[in-house]
């Protein structure tokens, strides 16, 4: 296995292959390859300064051990140096089963990776009140390099995380997406703060309502509008239980209008009207390490395949036989076989990272979608050639179009995704006695490229 880096003041005797450093600049001076990071109980004092720079350099995904218990979740533990060694052992070995480029790997799948890395880990949201949700994942901005983790949760729709227990619900300004709020209780006509929650009389002699105050005299509660003297409670005057009156327009009422002013940008929401964001724990689910330890070839092509809403081969075959015998029996039934050929994806996705490469594949499977009409067919097959069956279609067109989508997908400054567009048209291509389905796609694999 490869050394240990280990953070200490002084030489450590022990039976583990380490090298020993005192400040992370003694490391980044050093071309040692290393398996992990152990900080000595000597180093605690530096050790968040440690943990920020390891995890904004290219060992952003290397598990991280400490002697002293610190809580701060950038690191992977506490653990004595022999257990930690075993840890950093296994994730090694977890590491060598996957084909990463790990220098092309986009924000989810670092995410991925430094959780496949970790067995049972946790990802736990902290709760920081200056962030604007109030909530963050630590180890997110130093992954994605933003303060933004929003995109964490497109990684659970996706089904490569999993919610594995509920932190906190949180209400969000509409506006801003700020969870900084106040409550302001306003009056429900005019909007003014100005209120004030007293009791209230009502004059059953002529209806009028005010607070107490104003039917209080010498004599007693006197109605100021009918100078009716109030004696008996249910008789005389009701007393309600407390209600508000505002102080700008003499409204009275029961219930105050309560807004959720932002402290950020100061847009005023009705509460049942702000946004709610839950905060969970996140775990890798089975198909998140599938992900990573699956070829990223195939996936690219299952993913590509199934957002073409295609047929199987088999299918395709049946349907392009069926067609062969229209045209043998009527010759005015011309029909188009197309065929895509993807040349270098291994080397496309190791330049652009899964992701990038996923992308472009997205938008190419939308733009062929565009061109297609609902009689058209499309498969895939074992090899990951893409063909595409279309009745009653302008050669000339089709093939026009598919080279313009192909050519408006060049990406400036990086290798370019290679297709070679192949035809077979039945006006062109007559067809024989013993044509069928097998020769036909046969004859379409040994031709030449289309120009």
């Amino acid at each position: 296995m490869k050394q240990i880096a280990v953070f200490s003041d002084s030489s450590i005797d022990t039976e583990y292959d380490i090298v020993t450093f005192k400040s992370w600049e003694e490391f980044s001076n050093n071309k040692t390859t290393i398996a992990g990071f152990y900080i000595s109980a000597s180093c605690s004092d530096i050790a968040d300064e440690l943990i920020k720079e390891i995890r904004s350099s290219e060992f952003w995904y290397y598990l991280v051990y400490t002697e002293d218990l610190i809580q701060n979740r950038l690191f992977d533990g506490e653990k004595s140096l022999k257990d930690a060694f075993k840890s950093f052992k296994f994730s090694q070995e977890l590491l060598s089963k996957l084909k990463l480029n790990i220098k092309a790997l986009k924000r989810e799948e670092k995410l991925l990776l430094y959780l496949y890395l970790r067995e049972d880990y946790e990802l736990i949201p902290e709760f920081h009140p200056k962030t604007k949700k109030l909530y963050k994942y630590p180890i997110l901005e130093f992954i994605s390099q933003t303060s933004n983790d929003s995109w964490v949760y497109e990684l659970t729709a996706k089904s490569l995380l999993t919610f594995s227990k509920i932190v906190d619900r949180v209400r969000l300004c509409n506006q801003c997406q700020s969870a900084h709020l106040y409550f302001i209780d306003l009056c429900p006509q005019c909007k003014s703060i100005n209120i004030k929650e007293s009791k209230i009389l009502h004059c059953f002699s002529c209806g009028y309502v005010d607070e107490e105050k104003q039917f209080q005299k010498d004599a007693g509660l006197v109605c100021p509008k009918c100078l009716t003297q109030l004696k008996l409670i249910g008789v005389d005057y009701d007393l309600p239980a407390s209600e508000y009156k505002c102080y700008d327009c003499s409204y009275i009422f029961k219930e105050p209008y309560v807004v959720a002013r932002c402290m950020d940008c100061s847009a005023e929401n009705e509460p049942d009207k702000l946004n709610i964001e839950e905060f969970h724990k996140l775990k890798l689910s089975l198909q998140g390490q599938e992900y990573l330890l699956l070829d990223q070839k195939n996936v690219i092509f299952s993913m590509f395949a199934e957002s073409l809403k295609h047929i199987k081969i088999d299918e395709f075959k049946l349907f392009l036989n069926w067609m062969t015998s229209v045209f043998k029996r009527d010759s005015t039934f011309h029909f188009l076989v197309v065929l895509l050929e993807f040349d270098n994806m291994h080397k496309f996705i190791n330049y652009y990272g899964f992701t990038k490469t996923n992308e472009i594949m997205e938008e190419l499977s939308r733009r062929i979608l565009e061109l297609l009409r609902e009689t058209d067919m499309l498969s895939m097959d074992d090899e990951h050639r893409l063909w595409i069956l279309l009745p009653t279609t302008s050669k000339k067109g089709i093939e026009e179009r598919l080279l313009n989508i192909l050519h408006e997908l060049k990406i400036e400054n990086g290798p370019q995704l290679s297709v070679k567009l192949k035809t077979f048209y039945t006006i062109k291509n007559p067809l024989k006695e013993k044509s069928n389905a097998k020769t036909i796609m046969n004859d379409l694999l040994q031709s030449e490229e289309n120009k």
